[in-house]
């Protein structure tokens, strides 16, 4: 191969001396050269591609936690709103509402992030793999390679037209002298080494924008980090004065409410237990105990001739039970027989 440096102080002595330069002899090292650049090229395209794509998917996630997470502040919002106007819970009501604040700032941090990532990182990138590093594997020493090949074509020529000039004056030719070459092959060499500056000069643009340029950008996204998580402990931070207060204030509505529930408890029991109340807590709407033939189908105590229907009498002590029946298109009701004066009790069907 040859360096950069070493095809400049060549190709300047052949500018400036011809017949004495000794440039023809680099030219298959320019070739090596630039296919080992062609090679090298080839795997920064792809690295950058794969750069590209963990940026999008960086982006894509990014921005995914920013909306969930202002969905989330939005929803610890309207957990507080509810709580307000009472009283007991105004501490809870304000404490939803500083989550939902905290909540909503480090969503904002992230979202700058992430518009910092776009602009800082992703964009020369992408402009990068469009401009430059644009076209499939090979596309940019095309121009090179087809000076390559009108230089070889114009040698082999001048080669075979020699060795015949000298074979028909009874001489023999082993290859050109760089005088012959000089002459005769100017327009050739000089247009192969004008393909090889170009494309070396687009190899040093692109090393550039993949190298210094591309951390330099890094640098600035670096510093948009430091800034996200410095704002954001420093919001943290903050937080956490509140949080040290709202703990305490905690334990004491915590303590507030367990009475409360113990006292609850202990009513409900009491009620439970007292006298009159356990009959109609557990009753299951059957006033009276079954009687009748089961056989007959007529456990109730509904009489079944045809006509008018009534429930029998209550039994001594049994209270008077009125039935009434929404099936069909006319509520029915049936009832057992009172005296005047005495209330029914109604069960629906």
């Amino acid at each position: 191969m040859i360096s950069v440096s070493d095809f400049l102080r060549e190709t300047r002595e052949d500018l400036s001396s011809p017949t004495t330069s000794n440039f023809v002899t680099h030219i298959p090292q320019c070739r090596e050269t630039v296919n080992k650049l062609e090679e090298a090229l080839s795997s920064d395209r792809d690295g950058l591609v794969k750069l590209k794509t963990s940026i999008k998917d960086m982006n894509k996630a990014g921005t995914s936690h920013t909306s969930a997470t202002q969905e989330f502040s939005k929803s610890l919002n309207r957990i507080s709103e509810s709580t307000f106007g009472r009283e007991e819970e105004d501490d809870i009501g304000v404490a939803f509402q500083k989550f939902a604040i905290v909540t909503r700032q480090l969503s904002e941090l992230m979202k700058d992030l992430m518009t910092s990532l776009d602009n800082i990182v992703m964009f020369p990138v992408d402009r990068l793999l469009k401009t430059e590093l644009r076209g499939s594997k090979g596309d940019l020493k095309r121009p090179f390679d087809r000076s390559w090949k009108d230089y070889q074509d114009k040698y082999v020529d001048l080669e075979r037209q020699k060795k015949k000039a000298a074979k028909e004056a009874g001489l023999h030719r082993s290859e050109l002298t760089a005088g012959e070459i000089a002459d005769e092959m100017e327009k050739e060499r000089k247009y192969l080494q004008l393909t090889t500056s170009e494309y070396l000069l687009r190899i040093n643009e692109i090393r550039t924008k993949k190298g210094a340029d591309l951390l330099q950008h890094l640098i600035k996204y670096y510093h948009a980090q430091q800034k996200y998580y410095s704002e954001g402990f420093q919001a943290i931070e903050h937080f956490g004065n509140y949080i040290a207060e709202l703990s305490g204030k905690l334990t004491v509505i915590q303590q507030v409410q367990d009475d409360e529930k113990t006292d609850l408890m202990e009513v409900r029991n009491s009620l439970k237990n007292s006298p009159g109340l356990e009959k109609l807590s557990n009753r299951d709407y059957s006033i009276h105990q079954p009687k009748g033939d089961a056989a007959a189908g007529n456990q109730g105590r509904v009489a079944t001739h045809e006509g008018p229907r009534h429930l029998l009498p209550p039994e001594p002590g049994e209270r008077h039970l009125r039935v009434i029946v929404n099936a069909g298109p006319v509520p029915q009701a049936f009832g057992s027989p009172r005296a005047a004066g005495q209330a029914w009790d109604d069960l629906e069907f």
